[in-house]
């Protein structure tokens, strides 16, 4: 008999099991107890429930129930032929093979699958069809059988689907014959090897063929279905009112008298929006499960009795009432937030539930579980915030990751597949950098961070880019040429270690040597780079050499060995990675393949394979559980929080094959990712207990523009009776976060003391608040040592440098990749060749012979063409630069001075400047502008306070390209201006220079929007607004509108979009800071320019 028993509660069903196994013990006591479960995480769960019951759970088996069905298969028609023959892994190689058969590819039927492999002009297509029409094949089995059926018996034999089975199931017994035979002998009462209790538990679908063999094993033994049903009410009818609404004008457009159903008519044949709408699998489940209720079975309600949002939520469900849901508010048992960004969402849930810990001591880590329909995107977030080592000193949750893919979350798999890949990559520089950190190749080859640290600036030192030579690059399809690869680059370094302390050109070699090899222990180190670049290259090549499935596995293994080592951390990876291989071969060889296969084959194939397999563990570890929404999984939880709810991202779906026979003609109980998402998210509801969590992506984080949410969330608020969520602030340090009563308070210390030290300082000031952590709390103490250099900077652009080098940020501005190859000269390279070429004239006029050519053959300029005329146009201008200040010094060469200046405040300031007869000379290729003004100014006072200049006398003379705004204006002209009368005693340089020090010290303790360009003109001139609320906000505008042209669509610079999302409002102590500046700046004798 088939007893059927429902809950809305998979506590109570699970109870119910406990009671019925204590009722109906096993006939022998060391036969297992079988329960057939949708998914290893509901056998985990349920193994707990078990042993909580009896104080120990064993000799329990917990097949999945395709697994479990499959055996009853077995069991009722036991010789039915190689059942192996019929997995998809070995269909996939089956249909490989049959797709290749000459009969085949020149049967008109097979015009349409050979039209696409021939499109994709590789083997590589014809597996790729092969894999997609397997997995066809699969879902076929399950529901579809009487179409293979009606296939075997010959029908559609113009179908190339049809014909492809028909060859598949010459000879062989197919697995629908093994079903029909199953069913035909539990029908006919065919005696049974073991009448123990069926149970299947927390299932919420199963193939219709499935639900028949259940019919018929009910003819002879007892056959428990445990479901979990959200409502005691039917609901197997309810349609949404869309749904009505178009059935109604269906009917008009087929001119159907038709009554046009008013508003309760629509709410009351919808009933409860949330089962209308989402729950179209449960009620396909449901309708099926109605037609075999034998009503033996047990209906266990429990009513939600709290009066908390979710348990009304629930209970509405449980009712079919959608009124009691209606609250109109968000408390801590329901939470819908908004945020800008993924990782808003995950620190925002952090600080969610600590607060919940912080209100409940009974609360643990292992009550929550967190779900996101990208797993893949969120981890590296959660491992961000979260501690997910169990090594953490810092108070954070303890959070576990489940569900993710092992060529993702696993560094060695990943490398693997990448390595399957080495024909088509072009081995840049960064790439060939990660297979090289990682702890496999440290533990080969021997080197550390310190060495790899090494290495990388050899690359750029030896200018490697990509490629391994030029026979490489001309397979990728590039010019031929040797530079920039890594065979150049490498030789350039070891013919440096030989060739003595200074860049050589080698003319025979078209090379110039990089000498930066000093010893035995760095040669040694050059060359494993150069053995592991050689391997690389043989593996590149190897890999393009066909061979039969066991060879590949074979080499493929060797490959890996020579490439990185097996260590303890890695045991489980190279194991995986050796399943992986073994069962791919088996499936193989099952399929008779023997021809040699291409490496677009076994790269697919592998990929696939170890695409499928997931990392291990993770999953009700005992902390917070990260995992995928996976369907057939749905346990309590007393904390169930959902992210990445957005409109783009859930519910997924997946577009059906344009040759899907279901998708032509689907039928009622058809499985949909789209159906699957929708009832999971319903079974989300269900399984929280004390509190339900949901956030997307709701406002962009470019431009603070809207995003919608998920439909299925957008319902779900309709029903609560929520109009907005929770909108988060786009920063963590926002203040908001740490007033009291905001809806999501903080409880980040770092964040805390971030948010303090910038309400303390937006003004200028510094608040009681503030005052304390300035120095404690981001230890910003300005270096001992400053150059010339760093201190126009923290002038020029004080918030820029305030978050690099204070906060640490590693800006995302646009600049030019170090790892890209000069494809031009770009501005930055414009500067730096003519600013060498310029002291190379100064200080090495002999060797400007050569320095082109070493320029050209450094690799800082492009390979393809010369830029003669680039370089040529930098080198004007220096060389009017060089001849003006040979002309200063009375025809000679100019004399480089360095000089260090200490300050009683224990603070050293250094420079470097040209001496020209009396004359200080800052040269530079560059415009003069603002910044550079100011870096005269203070060398000025650096050399006064040396005191060994005649102040009468002594000038700073500035030279460098002459600007020009004229159309075609290649500005090969110089520009010269001249800071004289500024000199001063040495003890009142001295004095001025210490009162600086205060001034940069406030730009290196807050974030001050005030830049050298808000006060300062580019003819070195203080504005005549400077310190006015008009003139800063005047350049706040030009910088904007400057922004909106040149940088990102936010129209800000980003060091001022860290800190302000909007204008800050003018403080008037700003222009006091600005006042002291200006001050400074013209202190002692008058300017003269």
């Amino acid at each position: 008999m088939l007893y059927l028993h429902s809950s809305n509660r998979l506590e109570c069903l699970a109870q119910a099991l406990i009671e019925h196994l204590r009722e109906q013990p096993v006939s022998h006591p060391l036969a297992p107890v079988t329960i057939a479960v949708p998914h290893p995480g509901v056998q985990h769960w349920l193994s707990l429930c078990l042993a909580q019951a009896d104080g120990i759970a064993m000799n329990y088996d917990f097949p999945l129930a395709s697994r479990f069905m499959w055996r009853q298969v077995g069991r009722l028609s036991p010789d039915q032929g190689d059942s192996e023959r019929w997995t998809r892994e070995v269909m996939v190689w089956s249909l490989y093979d049959l797709l290749g058969e000459p009969d085949i590819e020149s049967d008109p039927v097979f015009e349409l699958p050979q039209r696409y492999i021939d499109k994709t002009r590789s083997a590589g297509g014809r597996y790729q069809l092969a894999a997609q029409v397997a997995d066809l094949f699969e879902q076929y089995l399950m529901y579809r059988p009487d179409m293979l059926l009606g296939w075997q018996a010959g029908e559609a034999p113009d179908d190339w689907q049809a014909c492809l089975w028909r060859k598949l199931a010459q000879g062989n017994a197919t697995p629908v014959n093994q079903l029909q035979s199953a069913l035909a002998a539990a029908r006919a009462g065919q005696p049974l090897a073991t009448t123990e209790p069926v149970r299947l538990f927390a299932l919420h679908i199963l193939p219709p063929i499935w639900l028949e063999l259940l019919d018929a094993l009910a003819l002879h033994q007892d056959v428990h279905l445990y479901v979990l049903n959200p409502s005691e009410a039917w609901w197997g009818d309810l349609r949404s009112q869309c749904a009505q609404l178009g059935e109604a004008m269906r009917a008009l457009r087929m001119g159907q008298p038709v009554t046009p159903p008013d508003a309760s008519t629509l709410a009351l044949q919808e009933g409860h929006p949330l089962l209308a709408q989402l729950g179209r699998q449960g009620q396909a489940w449901l309708n099926s499960l109605a037609e075999r209720d034998t009503g033996a079975g047990t209906q266990i309600w429990e009513v939600p009795e709290a009066s908390h949002t979710l348990a009304r939520l629930q209970r509405s469900l449980l009712e079919l009432d959608p009124k009691q849901a209606r609250t109109g508010q968000q408390d801590s048992s329901f939470k819908v937030v908004s945020a800008h960004s993924p990782m808003r969402e995950v620190q925002a849930l952090h600080d969610w539930l600590l607060e919940r810990f912080a209100e409940d001591p009974t609360l643990k880590p292992r009550d929550v579980v967190v779900m996101t329909p990208e797993i893949e995107r969120y981890a590296p977030l959660v491992e961000a915030v979260f501690d997910t080592t169990g090594y953490s000193n810092e108070a954070r949750l303890p959070a576990s990751l489940s569900d993710r893919r092992a060529v993702d979350a696993d560094p060695l798999i990943r490398a693997f597949i990448e390595l399957l890949g080495l024909p088509d990559a072009r081995l840049e520089r960064g790439w060939v950098l990660d297979h090289m950190r990682l702890p496999a190749a440290r533990a080969r080859w021997g080197w550390d961070e310190d060495d790899l640290q090494r290495v990388e600036r050899w690359m750029e030192q030896a200018a490697i880019y990509r490629g391994l030579d030029a026979e490489h690059l001309q397979s990728q399809g590039l010019p031929p040429h040797s530079r920039f690869t890594w065979y150049e680059g490498l030789r350039r370094l070891l013919l440096g270690a030989v060739m003595g302390d200074a860049p050589v050109v080698l003319e025979g070699e078209a090379l110039v040597t990089v000498p930066d090899v000093p010893d035995a222990e760095a040669l040694s180190l050059a060359g494993k780079v150069l053995q592991f670049i050689d391997q690389l290259q043989a593996a590149r090549r190897e890999l393009l050499q066909p061979r039969p499935a066991a060879a590949w596995a074979e080499w493929l293994l060797d490959m890996l060995q020579g490439l990185y080592a097996e260590t303890p951390g890695n045991v489980a990876s190279w194991q995986q990675i050796r399943d992986a291989l073994r069962g791919w071969v088996q499936a193989v060889e099952q399929a008779a393949v023997t021809l040699p296969l291409p490496l677009a084959v076994v790269r697919a194939a592998l990929k696939q394979t170890l695409g499928d397999h997931q990392v291990q563990g993770g999953y009700l570890a005992g902390r917070v559980t990260f995992c995928s929404l996976v369907p057939l999984r749905s346990v309590p939880f007393r904390l169930v929080c959902l992210l990445g709810l957005s409109a783009d991202s859930f519910p997924r779906s997946r577009p059906p094959l344009p040759f899907d026979k279901m998708a032509e003609a689907p039928r009622w109980g058809d499985r949909s990712r789209r159906d699957d998402d929708l009832y999971l998210f319903l079974e989300s509801i269900l399984s929280a207990r004390d509190g339900l969590y949901l956030s997307y992506v709701g406002r962009s984080i470019r431009d603070d523009s809207p995003c919608e949410p998920a439909w299925p969330l957008r319902t779900l608020m309709d029903v609560v009776g929520i109009e907005k969520p929770v909108q988060l602030p786009l920063q963590p340090f926002d203040l908001k976060h740490y007033t009291p009563g905001d809806p999501l308070q903080s409880w980040d210390p770092r964040w805390l003391k971030v948010a303090r030290h910038l309400a303390g300082t937006a003004g200028g000031g510094q608040s009681a608040q503030a005052d304390a952590p300035l120095d404690t709390l981001l230890n910003a103490q300005l270096p001992e040592v400053m150059t010339l250099d760093f201190i126009t900077k923290l002038l020029d652009d004080p918030v820029g440098q305030f978050a690099r080098h204070v906060l640490g940020l590693k800006l995302d501005e646009v600049e030019e990749d170090p790892e890209a190859e000069p494809f031009a000269l770009g501005g930055l390279a414009k500067w730096q060749v003519a600013d060498e070429w310029m002291r190379a004239s100064l200080v090495r006029p002999d060797d400007l012979a050569t320095l082109e050519k070493r320029l050209a053959l450094s690799g800082k300029l492009p390979a393809h063409p010369f830029p003669e005329e680039a370089v040529s146009e930098q080198t004007r201008v220096a060389t009017l630069i060089v001849e003006r200040m040979q002309a200063l010094s009375g025809g000679q060469a100019p004399e480089w001075r360095e000089i260090s200046v200490r300050l009683a405040s224990g603070h050293t300031l250094q420079a470097g400047y040209w001496q020209a007869g009396d004359t200080a000379v800052l040269a530079g290729a560059s415009s003069i502008r603002a910044r550079r003004w100011l870096e005269a100014r203070i060398l000025m006072r650096m050399i006064c306070a040396q005191g060994d200049v005649d102040p009468e006398r002594f000038s700073i003379k500035l030279l460098g390209r002459a600007s020009s705004s004229r159309p075609g204006d290649k500005q090969d002209r110089m520009d010269e201006q001249e800071l004289k009368g500024s000199a001063m005693a040495p003890a009142a340089a001295q004095e001025s220079l210490e009162r600086l020090m205060p001034l940069l010290d406030r730009f290196w303790k807050a974030p001050l929007p005030l830049p050298l360009d808000c006060w300062l003109d580019d003819k070195g001139q203080i504005l005549s607004n400077a310190q006015s609320r008009e003139g800063w906000e005047a350049w706040w505008q030009k910088s904007k509108e400057y922004g909106e042209k040149k940088l990102p669509p936010n129209g800000e610079r980003l060091p001022y979009a860290l800190f302000w999302h909007q204008r800050p409002a003018w403080q008037p102590n700003w222009g006091q800071v600005v006042g002291e500046l200006c001050a400074w700046l013209t202190g002692g004798a008058q300017d003269e320019q």
